[in-house]
């Protein structure tokens, strides 16, 4: 029964049911591996990484959706193209972090969340929360912002917006 197992797998049928068992492709049973260390491409989704020092961490296409990166150190680290689709950064460090071409769709960057020099251009941010978030010198250029909540986000005269321009002053868009 094994061998058959391990047999439909290798050939990559979808699903093969066998007397009351179901067999599912690899790719249906993985699971993100929260013990893996930081590298490209990680599966870290759901993970708790709370706290956790990430400086300089090259994370470029990894799936971060839904982890929690609370008081998390990602300075300097590289998140091009990273999945952080409803992650948790309240309070994370993303100062000089690469966030170009990201995923953060309905992620949570509350509280202080601090994007100094942080290139966000060409990142989702729709539905985000970015309320409190400090964007003062973030580049925001071709940034989908759409339904974000930057309620009392602080903004400054070197945030460059997705128009890319910097002429919003210290109000930042509704």
């Amino acid at each position: 029964m094994m061998t058959l197992v391990m047999a439909v797998v290798a050939l990559g049928v979808s699903t093969v049911a066998i007397g009351g068992l179901t067999a599912l492709p690899a790719s249906a049973t993985a699971a993100a591996d929260c013990s893996a260390p930081a590298a490209p491409n990680v599966d870290w989704s759901d993970c708790n990484k709370n706290g956790v020092d990430l400086h300089s961490a090259n994370l470029s296409g990894a799936n971060l959706s839904g982890a929690n990166l609370t008081h998390t150190n990602l300075i300097n680290a590289n998140l091009t193209q990273a999945n952080l689709k409803r992650a948790k950064l309240p309070r994370a460090d993303l100062s000089l972090a690469e966030l170009e071409i990201a995923n953060l769709s309905g992620a949570n960057l509350t509280d202080d969340a601090y994007l100094d020099n942080a290139n966000l251009s060409d990142a989702d941010l729709s539905d985000a929360n970015l309320s409190y978030a400090d964007l003062r010198t973030a580049d925001l250029r071709s940034t989908d912002l759409s339904n974000a909540d930057l309620t009392r986000a602080q903004c400054g005269d070197d945030t460059v917006w997705p128009d890319g321009s910097k002429d919003h002053g210290t109000t930042c868009p509704k």
